[in-house]
């Protein structure tokens, strides 16, 4: 192979969308997906629009997402963190730890065909921290509870 052989394999086409930087953010989602990397990670990726947000370089009705490595020792948390707070829990509370029976089920939900998040306002707090063992960036997303109204739908985030 030569020195640009690489190039060769690689996908051109992709539907990958930048991460969001730091800020408070209200954004709705699009899309959510799992895929499978070229290293094996199983990946969860919630994707979005932004509606409103307290940082100046994100564009309002621009499309970003978040990448979670499931197999990462954050995966699993960041995972059932974002679907916590998609039904109406706090993620930061610990009496919220159980409160959605078969979360493996619900999760293969969300990622299928049907897309029953499509549409769903929320809230997201995005920190850039260092990472401890790469000394990196990261963005650390902190969703926020969808508040639901007394009929169980939707009402504002909080």
């Amino acid at each position: 192979m030569g020195k640009w052989g690489k190039a060769s394999d690689a996908k051109a086409s992709g539907d990958s969308l930048p991460t969001l930087p730091a800020g408070k953010h209200k954004i709705r989602i699009t899309k959510v997906k799992d895929i499978e990397s070229r290293k094996g990670n199983l990946l969860f990726i919630p994707e979005y629009e932004v509606l409103q947000t307290t940082n100046e370089e994100v564009k309002v009705g621009g499309f970003y997402s978040q990448v979670i490595k499931f197999n990462d020792d954050m995966g699993p948390i960041n995972v059932k963190r974002f679907v916590l707070a998609s039904e109406g829990y706090d993620p930061n509370d610990e009496k919220n730890e159980n409160a959605i029976e078969d979360l493996e089920d619900v999760i293969e939900y969300i990622i299928s065909d049907e897309q029953p998040l499509a549409g769903l306002e929320m809230e997201v707090t995005v920190d850039v921290i260092i990472t401890q063992k790469e000394k990196k960036p990261f963005p650390k997303h902190i969703w926020h509870p969808v508040e639901k109204d007394d009929d169980g739908g939707e009402a504002e985030a909080s």
